[in-house]
């Protein structure tokens, strides 16, 4: 079993509202205070916009890595040049020493990028799942051969109770933070754990948010797919 260091990677940022786990965008909360502090990278906030100059820091970093990728946007955004996406699969598979992962809102996109192209055996793809309401996302993900497919139940805003985790190999859940953080129910989160232990998905909590919960129940579960432990968080914006 092998260490990974743990950091993002944002060849691409900025996003716009898709579903209801957008509305309080954390991303776009971070781009918003870079802006008025100045930073020449988000001088037009939110918008979209691709950062060729960041596609090279993975073959940079020597550390085996778990790179998030695009944690500051959607990196199947309708703004995505599929030829840019290219050239981040090219670093992906010129660096079998990380692993990547890639999580999204907009799987069609996801699917139609992955129709001609093959995925490579060191990228997690995922998609977040909110709520039921979103729960075909799912499927779309089942139909790709990743190596690693995973959900983000986050923020988890009701209910998914009966939602079929098998071949799924990662599942996240966690509630909002901020201010506006939106209720949680524990009780959709013992049916995601009851879920995971029938198709033996492994499940990281990552916590109540400012949800107002109070509830320990959940604190020991920060799983990850069996062969994956990854040691630090770093995070570049």
């Amino acid at each position: 079993m092998q260490n990974f260091a743990r950091s993002s990677w944002n060849p691409s940022i900025g996003c716009s509202k898709v579903s209801p786990g957008c509305l309080n965008c954390y991303a776009q909360n971070i781009a918003t205070y870079l802006q008025k502090q100045g930073n020449a990278t988000y001088k037009d906030g939110f918008l979209f916009k691709i950062l060729p100059e960041r596609l090279k820091i993975p073959l940079k970093t020597k550390k085996p890595t778990l790179f998030f990728v695009n944690s500051m946007s959607d990196i199947f955004h309708e703004n995505m040049p599929f030829d840019f996406l290219d050239e981040i699969l090219k670093i992906i598979a010129k660096t079998p020493n990380h692993q990547y992962q890639m999580l999204t809102k907009r799987p069609k996109i996801m699917a139609k990028y992955f129709k001609n192209h093959q995925i490579p055996k060191n990228l997690w793809l995922g998609v977040t799942i909110e709520s039921e309401h979103f729960a075909s996302r799912l499927e779309i993900l089942k139909n790709l051969d990743a190596f690693v497919r995973w959900i983000s139940f986050e923020p988890l805003l009701s209910s998914v109770k009966g939602i079929d985790l098998s071949g799924i190999s990662w599942a996240c859940v966690g509630a909002e933070s901020g201010a506006r953080a939106r209720k949680i129910n524990p009780i959709w989160v013992r049916e995601i754990l009851s879920q995971c232990r029938k198709s033996g998905t492994s499940l990281y909590f990552h916590g109540w948010g400012d949800s107002g919960v109070i509830c320990d129940e959940f604190d020991d579960f920060k799983e990850y797919p069996k062969i994956f432990t990854p040691k630090t968080s770093l995070f570049d914006f």
